[in-house]
């Protein structure tokens, strides 16, 4: 049974997009955002995450994903609402049929996928550098500084980034969040940038009904920055027990990467955005992996 909210090819635009036989072989890059609900007014966060694989195994992931969540009558997968058993996770969703229903997912999805990375940052972190270098960081929101410390750690990885030299790199968002157009402005920024070596060559934004691997990262990005944000908010020196559904997923992908940026960077005097790039390293002073 196939979900009639679903509609069926959420790739197509980025294989219309590329062209030459290195086409299958391009990294594509599936985020999901989510600002902080905690309730917490000392430590408002932002988290940004998702998964990386090339167009040929998203393509696929995506019919494989969509026929387990169609078994289970699942339209749509919202992370809070399975989280908090509310429709449709409701009436015979036990503990033990939401944690199968996490490893029918994620053992699916594990050898379709190089990584999956997540990123949580401060909001006082940003308004504090935006104060202090507001040349090089007056543009960038907490998402932008997330993605961008992202895209950073990408390049530095040395199986990735010669994917991404290779066939370039696409991006693919969750579409109808206010900050997508602050980080579309920063990705073409940072396409044009000679450091990148022209590897960014599309991001697109899809309605998450659209897309089953967008639910899967909203899935990943909701339960790392619930874990994330009480690593920040106690500085790492105490530890809570990770949500077993989170640990499922470390259990099935191959690279699993949270980092939470809790410091400033080295050097907040850069007089252009892609020299302070470099420091956002500095910020991610809290990794689990």
């Amino acid at each position: 049974m196939i979900s009639p909210l679903y509609w069926g090819d959420p790739f197509k635009i980025v294989r219309v997009a590329t062209s030459g036989k290195s086409s299958a072989e391009r990294p594509v890059i599936v985020f999901k955002c989510y600002l902080d609900d905690s309730g917490s007014r000392d430590l408002p966060v932002v988290t940004l995450g998702g998964f990386i694989s090339t167009l040929e195994l998203w393509d696929q992931a995506e019919p494989k994903l969509n026929e387990i969540m169609s078994q289970y009558d699942v339209d749509v997968f919202h992370a809070k609402e399975f989280h908090g058993t509310k429709p449709p996770f409701f009436k015979n969703w036990t503990k033990i049929k939401k944690q199968t229903f996490t490893e029918e997912i994620f053992s699916a999805l594990g050898p379709l996928v190089r990584s999956g990375h997540s990123w949580t940052i401060k909001r006082d972190i940003v308004r504090k550098l935006q104060r202090v270098a507001p040349r090089s960081w007056g543009r960038m929101s907490p998402l932008c500084v997330c993605f961008s410390a992202i895209v950073m750690s990408l390049v530095s990885d040395p199986y990735t980034f010669p994917l991404m030299k290779r066939h370039g790199v696409s991006f693919l968002i969750e579409s109808g969040n206010p900050s997508n157009a602050g980080i579309e402005q920063f990705f073409d920024r940072m396409a044009k940038h000679p450091m990148f070596e022209g590897c960014l060559r599309s991001m697109t934004f899809v309605p998450k009904a659209s897309c089953r691997a967008i639910q899967v990262a909203d899935f990943f990005v909701f339960y790392s920055r619930r874990e994330m944000r009480d690593t920040v908010r106690f500085d790492g020196k105490l530890t809570l027990p990770r949500s077993a559904y989170l640990q499922i997923m470390f259990n099935h992908i191959p690279k699993l990467i949270q980092r939470a940026g809790t410091g400033d960077p080295i050097r907040v005097t850069g007089n252009e955005d892609f020299r302070s790039l470099s420091e956002l390293v500095a910020l991610a002073q809290l990794k689990t992996s």
